[in-house]
């Protein structure tokens, strides 16, 4: 980065600051100053709200059935034909994936075994759809 660059980046953090100290001087009490290696000064709210409980409603039908919402469903990673545990811990009634225990892709494990021969070499096989030749082997060894 060139010097006159570096010359017009501190000239527009310097105007930023200006600009910064006008807003925090029309409103004292909610703002702080805050001196950090990176930054010359920043400001932060002297109050941080603590995190926004979404609330998210459902009916129960004639059937003791419930539709979990959409943000509901996205937090808990499930989708149509999932399923679902509830836990009472408390005062609090917990609901929690059902996920399976084990390897997903052991169902697939060795089913391929009786349809390649016990000679295969699958190394020589890309080679040859690749279209390897001599030269190739010479070269990438």
């Amino acid at each position: 980065m060139g010097g006159a660059a570096v010359l017009t980046e501190q000239k527009a953090t310097k105007q930023k600051a200006a600009r910064n100290a006008k807003r925090t001087a029309a409103k004292p009490h909610t703002r702080a100053r805050v001196h950090t290696e990176n930054v010359a000064e920043a400001e932060l709210p002297l109050f941080v709200p603590a995190p926004s409980r979404v609330s998210s409603k459902s009916r129960i039908s004639s059937k003791g059935q419930i539709t979990l919402p959409m943000q509901v469903r996205e937090r808990l990673g499930v989708g149509s034909g999932d399923q679902v545990e509830f836990f009472f811990d408390g005062e609090r009634t917990v609901v929690k994936p059902v996920r399976p225990e084990g390897n997903p892709f052991e169902k697939w494990i060795g089913i391929a075994k009786d349809r390649v021969p016990a000679d295969f070499d699958p190394i020589a096989w890309q080679r040859e759809i690749r279209g390897w030749d001599a030269w190739d082997e010479e070269h990438y060894k």
